[in-house]
């Protein structure tokens, strides 16, 4: 049996770093492994490159190389002008959609989010005759960057629009899930592809059960994140005599934010590490032995489940989290995680301690469920066949 050829679309991929392209660089390997899916990549105009045609990690990449000056941001404070301009590409990319397809001589295409990809690939597969699938993995609109309230809508209803006209959706989770629903008021089913981890992609970390702890968060530096929290009670308990040892490894737009804390707190045990590469992130894992992702309680936050928590796992770390939707969603087993109530300094604090004072023999007792755990139940070998039956289907 030939295989099915998959044109994705992407609004942005490696080597911009964040947790959609590590998900999408994970797709994109367990398909190409699969012996029933033959993967081909077209990203937006707004993902910086250099070359129309990459090859990243085995799967051939072409690129639509826009303004410079217009790319994929976390922070899109811009006027409605500026936005509406890059709408406008849409058209444009279209026909590059189009282009791509025939060459490629694609059977399904598969627009991830946002609603920039699921438009164009929408109109591109209405005229090659082609099934479009439309991935959601975060409520675009919750994030805080839009400024101003009406485009905010404009932008939910395009979301709500690409729902409706793809052949079908999907998404990470049952919470999102049951969102997209009540929002759109969509009739046909979603499926659920969930957060997991690629295998291939691990290198065995340094492990440490007994000795000193050093917490640590690798990701984006966003205000969602909850890493002032942190910060803060860090700085309480070292008011108490008890000093933790914290690395943040990752960029982003609350950087500046969080250095001039540091200064103000004058938490010298606390060290921004800045970014580190995909290909180098197990270096940044022999550095601490617990994760920790204290997210701030939002509709956002209770939606969207995060990768790097099972990746932390799978690199055997121990894992404190905020006890937000998506983080309950993605894993909730209290012999795997720690939990703290998210928002809440105190209760922070509290669990930090119980951390510090665990036996080596719970510490090893949680590394090896947590591992376990992913192994068997969190793995993209299993994703890449759900995709495959999504893609039958159609």
């Amino acid at each position: 049996m030939s295989k099915v050829r998959v044109l994705h679309v992407l609004y942005e991929s490696l080597p911009i770093i964040s947790g959609s392209t590590i998900r999408s660089r994970d797709i994109l390997d367990s398909q190409l492994n699969s012996v029933n899916i033959h993967p081909v990549v077209l990203t937006s105009p707004f993902q910086s490159g250099e070359s129309k045609l990459d090859i990243i990690n085995g799967v051939k990449t072409y690129r639509y190389l826009g303004n410079k000056n217009e790319t994929a941001s976390e922070n899109i404070r811009k006027n409605p002008i500026v936005l509406l301009k890059k709408f406008l590409r849409i058209f444009l990319f279209t026909f590059r959609i189009i282009k791509v397809s025939k060459l490629e001589e694609i059977d399904v295409i598969h627009a991830h989010a946002m609603f920039f990809c699921a438009i164009s690939s929408k109109m591109a597969g209405l005229y090659l005759g082609k099934p479009v699938v439309y991935e959601v993995r975060s409520l675009w609109e919750e994030r805080g960057r839009l400024s101003r309230p009406f485009l905010t809508r404009i932008f939910v209803w395009l979301e709500n629009i690409s729902l409706k006209v793809s052949n079908s959706v999907i998404c990470i989770n049952e919470n999102l899930r049951r969102e997209l629903i009540d929002r759109s008021n969509l009739k046909k089913e979603i499926y659920i592809v969930p957060n997991a981890v690629n295998f291939n992609q691990i290198k065995q970390a340094s492990l440490n059960i007994s000795g000193e702890l050093t917490f640590g968060y690798i990701g984006t530096l966003s205000p969602i994140e909850g890493l002032d929290l942190l910060l803060q009670a860090a700085y309480d308990l070292k008011k108490i005599g008890i000093e933790i040892k914290i690395k943040l490894f990752g960029t982003g737009v609350y950087e500046d934010s969080l250095k001039k804390m540091l200064i103000k707190l004058n938490l010298n045990n606390v060290s921004l590490m800045g970014s580190i590469s995909p290909v180098d992130i197990h270096l940044a894992y022999r550095q601490v032995d617990v994760i920790v992702n204290p997210r701030k309680k939002s509709k956002l936050s209770d939606m969207v489940t995060p990768l790097k928590p099972l990746e932390a796992l799978a690199y055997r770390k121990l894992l404190l989290v905020s006890d937000v939707g998506g983080m309950k969603q993605l894993i909730s087993q209290d012999d795997i995680v720690y939990n703290f109530s998210a928002d809440d300094k105190e209760s922070l604090k509290n669990t930090l301690v119980k951390v510090l004072n665990s036996s080596a023999k719970e510490r090893m007792k949680r590394i090896d469920n947590g591992y376990n755990f992913v192994l068997k139940n969190k793995n993209w070998t299993s994703n890449a066949e759900k995709y495959y039956s999504i893609y039958k289907n159609l």
